[in-house]
């Protein structure tokens, strides 16, 4: 049902930027407006044309779904002993990270 209205949105998009093309060149004069809803015309092409290529196409196969938790976010908790472990390490500069230590000694 929303892919269907999907569809019109942009088919009525086109329509309408078609018709400001139509306008523009029987009322206005000026070059930079018809520009403009050219501009705008060519991009709503290209939408409808995605639209209709890409309508039966099916799923890519690597493509997997995820459940997530009521909030909306996985959750990922962490042990209380890694996690103390963690924080004595770092205190200690036990723990190497590539990169020389700020810190002064002596």
């Amino acid at each position: 049902m929303l892919i269907r209205r999907s569809l019109a949105q942009v088919f009525s998009y086109l329509f309408g930027s078609l018709a400001r093309v139509f306008t523009t060149l029987t009322e206005v004069n000026d070059k930079v407006i018809l520009y403009g809803f050219l501009a705008g015309l060519v991009l709503n092409v290209v939408l409808a044309l995605q639209m209709l290529m890409y309508w039966n196409a099916p799923a890519s196969k690597s493509t997997t779904e995820h459940k997530l938790t009521p909030a909306g976010k996985r959750e990922i908790r962490e042990p209380a002993e890694r996690a103390a472990e963690k924080v004595k390490a770092q205190a200690s500069g036990a723990e190497k990270k590539g990169s020389p230590s700020t810190r002064r000694r002596g």
